[in-house]
This record gives structure tokens, C-alpha cells and sequence, in this order.
């Protein structure tokens, strides 16, 4: 009461009287390492927003710990239509990667990416400049794909001479593109690397092994699209690699792996394979199996007696004729099938009973089948209610996507019919999902959401 009458009083003798009301807590107001946790999780552009709100927001956004430099992060949609078509769009990103990291202040990086970015050997000085910062910051994860570049110019060299056993430390793991290796003798590897990814890399067969045989900490190697290689070989003494992928690399004849592998993925065409005993993930992909049952029984390595999970695409050319005694695979526990049948071939679900029997602790069977809209097949099978448009890994084109039969449309017609109990829940995708998806992709539940039978 006596505090209303000071108040009353003071505006009586003209005395203004101002309110201070308390400050509610702001975003600004959590600790830095939170707000740099927030800020990871945007793109440079939109981190770089964040610069006009403070001074401490614009030391915040400098300071990010994973930097990803792409064209369609950097540049603005008008580059994004066309990012490929003149050198000045290089040059342009280039300088404003260039800007980002001179305001850096030079802590640690956890992840650099520069990827989607057609460049090539022509600006070296610009990305050694980025390597240096890389090591100079103690990045963990270091990304350089430079795929598509401008095919005319020479591939970046990427310099594994400045790496040396002190600066490389750090690095765990680490991705090159559309890059030329060239090993120098004073070379020491990667000691603490886990992971290692070549894409369309100028490499030899003699480059890569001695490359392998300076990683003693190798866990994880990828191979695709490096066409001078003609063998891959893991196989030395002290290799620790667990996974080793190989997609899309058509010279390569010849596979030697190491004792202790546990999963491998291999896309191309069929060649002799010895995996080691200890394989539990197989992954093949390849147009020249002709059937899926006659590689399992015939063709898959007969050294893999602890093999738990297997997934195999391949188009289904013939069909297979079963052996009297198929070989059993007493530890499969996942099995996964890809496959295109022609219209021209009679398809009969049923020739794949014999996996029950071959696989007697089999869990998880999956059944991924591709076929013309007018197979006869289709009257006789189920099949998984999944649209799609024409997918280039599985070998179709974009004049194929209308002659492909939609899964919800096959699974209202012949499977909901033969369900008496009502236990089959059908869903679908969004029909203006599937319009507007880009072409090339599988439309997978997981992508669009599912909406549920009206």
C-alpha cells in the first residue's frame, strides 16, 4: 500500500516511472558448446544467418565443428539448376569456401565435407590449402568427393605426402572422389584410420595394396567406379578390415580377402570368390546371375558355414531346376531377394520353398520382386505393396515406370480378396509422392508417408 502511494506521489510531481520487467530466458542464454551443437545441425547458409543476432552468435556460427561444403549448401538455387555449366559458378564457390574458413577460429573440426563441387587438379591450391586446414584443426572425418567433374581436366592429386604419423593422428575415417593417388616412398599411412572410401579414384592395383598395408587400423574399405583396378587384396598379415564393399568396378578380376572379414557387398559381374570362414554378411549384386536359387545352391562360395546374412539382386533369366539335396546354410538367420522377372518367364513363388528347408533356422525372409504389369505371374503372387518408378541399379529405364505394376493395385486385387481372417493391413504412398519423384528412385515406405486403406 505504502509502495502505490510512493508511486502515485512521484507521478503527481512529474517524475517518470519505468518498469523494468525481468528478462525471460533466451536461446542465447545456454552454454556455447550447446548453441555450436545447434548450429552443427544447420547448413552454412543458414548457420551464417544466425551472425546478425550478436556478436556471440556470430562467434557461435564461426565456430561450428562439422563444416559441409556442397553446391547446393553454398550457392543459391539459380547455381543449383545449372551448377556444372561454366567455370566462374567454380570459381564462386570456391571463394566462399574461402571465406568461411579464414573466420574459423581454428578449433577442432569433428567432419569437412566438400562434396557435389566439379572441381579438379586446376584448383590445387585452393584445396590443398583446405587440406592443410583439415589437418591444422584435427579433423576426425575428412570428405573430398569432387564427382562429376569437368571430365577434360586432370583429377585433383591429392597429396598423401603431407600426411605424416604425428598430423594424420587424428583422422578416423575418410572419403575421396573423383581424385589421383600416387603413393610417395616417404609415405607412413594413416595410423589411426577406420575407414577409408576411394570413388572413382586413378589408382593402381599396387597403389591400393600398399595403401591397405599402411592402415593397420582399417575396419571399413570402400571401392567403386575405379576403373584401372584389376585386384583387391586385403589379405595382408595384419589387416584388421571387418567390411569391405566393391561396387561397379569392371576390370577387377580378382578378389583376395583376410581372415577375420564379417561383411562384404560386391556389385558387378560374377567372379571366383574365396571368403574367409569367419563371413557372416554377404551381400552380391550382379546382372550375371541368371537365377537366384541356382547361385545360392551352385554358385555361392561353399566356404561360408557361419554366414547369418544374405542378400542377393539379380534377374531371374531361367527358371531354376532344384537339386535332389540342396546344402544347408544352418546359421542364416536373414535372407533378402531382389529380383526382376521378364514378362516372358513363368514365375511361381513357390520355387523358392526350398529355402525353408535349406535355411531351417531361417527369421526374416524378404521377397523384392520386379515384373511387367502384364506378367502372368502376377495372378499368382503376393506381393509387397511398394510403387515405383523406374530404379537404374536394378537395370530399367524411365520408358519402363508405366509398365510397372503398382504393388497397392496388385495387393488390393489379389491379396485382400483372400483375406477371410482380416489380418492383411494394406498401405499406401501418396499418389503426388510418387509423381514428383525424382526419376531413378524406388519409392519406399520409408521415404513417403504411408497412408492407410480407406
Amino acid at each position: 500500500m505504502a509502495k502505490r502511494k510512493r508511486e502515485m506521489s512521484k507521478r503527481k510531481r512529474g517524475v517518470a516511472v519505468v518498469k523494468r520487467k525481468r528478462r525471460g530466458l533466451q536461446l542465447s542464454d545456454l552454454p556455447t558448446d550447446i548453441l555450436c551443437c545447434i548450429i552443427s545441425q544447420l547448413s552454412i547458409k543458414e548457420a551464417a544467418r544466425t551472425a546478425i543476432l550478436s556478436k556471440h552468435w556470430k562467434y557461435v556460427w564461426h565456430s561450428r565443428r562439422n563444416l559441409l561444403f556442397s553446391f547446393k549448401s553454398m550457392m543459391p538455387r539459380s547455381y543449383n539448376s545449372r551448377p556444372y555449366a561454366s567455370r566462374k559458378h567454380d570459381q564462386d564457390f570456391i571463394d566462399r569456401v574461402e571465406a568461411v574458413l579464414k573466420q574459423h577460429p581454428g578449433a577442432g573440426v569433428d567432419k569437412m565435407e566438400v562434396c557435389y563441387a566439379p572441381l579438379s587438379n586446376q584448383n590445387a591450391d585452393y584445396i590443398d590449402r583446405w587440406l592443410c586446414f583439415a589437418i591444422a584443426t584435427k579433423t576426425r572425418h575428412l570428405i573430398f568427393d569432387f564427382t562429376p567433374f569437368h571430365a577434360i581436366y586432370e583429377p585433383y592429386r591429392f597429396p598423401l605426402e603431407i600426411f605424416s604419423a604425428t598430423n594424420s593422428s587424428y583422422l578416423q575415417s575418410m572419403k575421396l572422389g573423383a581424385v589421383s593417388l600416387k603413393q610417395p616412398e616417404n609415405f607412413n599411412g594413416f595410423l589411426n584410420i577406420k575407414k577409408l572410401e576411394l570413388k572413382d579414384v586413378d589408382i593402381t592395383d599396387e597403389g591400393l595394396q600398399l595403401l591397405l598395408t599402411k592402415c593397420h587400423a582399417l575396419e571399413f574399405l570402400g571401392v567403386s567406379l575405379c576403373g584401372r583396378l584389376t585386384s583387391i587384396q586385403t589379405s595382408h598379415p595384419s589387416s584388421r578390415l571387418k567390411h569391405l564393399q566393391v561396387y561397379s568396378c569392371p576390370s577387377v578380376t580378382e578378389i583376395k580377402l583376410n581372415l577375420g572379414l564379417k561383411a562384404l557387398e560386391y556389385q558387378g559381374s560374377l567372379i571366383p570368390l574365396a571368403p574367409p570362414g569367419t563371413l557372416t554378411n554377404l551381400c552380391i549384386n550382379s546382372s550375371d546371375a541368371c537365377s537366384a536359387l541356382v547361385y545360392i545352391f551352385s554358385g555361392l562360395p561353399s566356404t561360408l558355414p557361419c554366414l547369418e546374412t544374405l542378400t542377393l539382386k539379380s534377374e531371374e533369366l531361367e527358371r531354376a531346376s532344384l537339386l535332389d539335396k540342396p546344402p544347408k546354410f544352418i546359421y542364416l538367420r536373414n535372407l533378402r531377394l531382389e529380383l526382376i522377372f521378364p514378362c516372358k518367364i513363368k514365375a511361381d513363388v513357390l520355387d523358392f520353398a526350398c529355402l525353408l528347408e535349406a535355411a531351417p533356422f531361417l527369421e526374416n525372409l524378404e521377397f523384392h520382386m520386379w515384373m511387367d504389369m502384364n506378367s502372368t505371374g502376377l495372378k499368382t503372387m503376393r506381393i509387397e505393396p511398394k510403387p515405383m518408378v523406374a530404379a537404374r541399379y536394378v537395370g530399367l529405364s524411365s520408358r519402363d515406370a508405366p509398365s510397372s505394376a503398382d504393388g497397392y493395385k496388385v495387393a488390393n486385387k489379389y491379396i485382400s480378396k483372400e483375406d477371410h481372417r482380416g489380418v492383411v493391413h494394406i498401405t499406401r504412398v501418396r499418389r503426388r509422392d510418387v509423381v514428383n519423384a525424382p526419376t531413378f528412385h524406388l519409392i519406399d515406405p520409408q521415404r513417403f508417408p504411408l497412408l492407410p486403406e480407406i
